[in-house]
């Protein structure tokens, strides 16, 4: 028996680890059924998303979408990038449509490796991607638990991180900015930390190089002066035209 699936708030992880931010209108526009695991299985979209050239699958913890079903997109013509939340666990290949180019997924690359999608179906694929992505990346390597200090993360972490954090959209980012983490921190204003101590400016190795540079060349043209002016003086006083 279909359903429309009913307008409900976003919430981005499990229960263990739930942001408190909310956020309304998400998964509308989808017609799911629900499968033998008591979850949903999209089946097909409604006239709000025909024409839409993306489109999010989120994470929601009362009406769990953990299945897209084959054609479900099939009427989505102009689709180019779907979003895909890591709660979808059951997908199949004909799932997809020639049109989609790029895959937003909000879980780990190893995550997405397990549901067998063929690389030469979709071969554009973020991981992490989206608001969705960057605060599970967020809450399971940057601040796991409440008493765990950001700071103590690595120079290799943050530059992941601030990739993933780069590459939000404005509406994405202000939803990130705005969340709440385990810590009941805004994630917005521990990232201003975090690039305060990874991102202040320092000398570059080119910039060493030109220092040394520069001083070995200074002291050269210092004694190049310095020899030209004792050879004129002498030159000059063997010419006796100084005494």
């Amino acid at each position: 028996m279909f359903k429309w699936l009913p307008i409900f708030p976003l919430l981005f992880l499990p229960a263990s680890n739930v942001s408190n931010h909310v956020i309304s209108d998400v998964n509308i526009g989808f017609i799911t059924e629900t499968n033998e695991r008591g979850n949903l299985t999209i089946t097909g979209v409604d006239s709000s998303l025909i024409n839409k050239k993306e489109i999010r699958v989120y994470y929601s913890e009362n009406n769990t979408i953990d299945e897209i079903a084959d054609d479900a997109f099939a009427s989505c013509t102009n689709l180019k990038t779907l979003m895909l939340s890591r709660c979808v666990t059951n997908i199949t290949n004909d799932a997809f449509i020639d049109s989609i180019t790029k895959l937003q997924y909000t879980g780990s690359e190893e995550e997405y490796l397990l549901l067998g999608i063929n690389k030469e179906t979709i071969a554009n694929v973020d991981y992490f991607a989206c608001d969705e992505g960057f605060i599970n990346y967020w809450n399971e390597n940057i601040r796991p638990t409440a008493e765990f200090s950001i700071c103590d993360i690595s120079n290799t972490t943050f530059n992941y991180l601030y990739e993933l954090y780069s590459d939000l959209t404005l509406a994405d980012k202000n939803i990130v900015d705005n969340t709440l983490d385990i810590a009941e921190e805004k994630i917005g204003d521990s990232m201003l930390v975090l690039i305060d101590q990874f991102k202040k400016p320092q000398p570059s190795k080119q910039t060493y190089e030109w220092e040394q540079s520069g001083a070995i060349s200074f002291i050269i043209i210092v004694a190049v002066i310095g020899m030209t002016s004792i050879c004129v003086f002498f030159l000059l006083k063997t010419q006796q035209i100084i005494s």
